[in-house]
């Protein structure tokens, strides 16, 4: 069964840097770059999508229903690229 609680691991500029998303059954958001904490926030729909701006670079994640709305998955975009997550929890 799919979850959005996912990790990223992408280069911006030569640099490295990892995303982690945790999602609670709530819909309450925690996402955290770099081991700071970027945003907390509590969503109130299934499908949420939110872009954080990271120097001149752009970090699009996306978080949406999957299994027929009995889970979520989330996605994440730098730049308008697809990252393959680390983990599937």
């Amino acid at each position: 069964m799919g979850d959005a609680n996912n990790s990223w691991r992408f280069e911006l500029d030569g640099t490295p840097h990892e995303l982690n998303l945790d999602v609670t059954l709530m819909g309450k958001w925690t996402v955290t770059l770099d081991g700071k904490v970027i945003e907390e926030d509590r969503k109130w729909t299934f499908t949420a999508e939110e872009t954080f701006p990271v120097g001149d670079h752009s970090l699009r994640l996306k978080v949406s229903p999957d299994l027929g709305g009995l889970s979520q998955e989330s996605e994440l975009f730098v730049d308008g690229s697809y990252v393959e997550p680390l983990r599937r929890v």
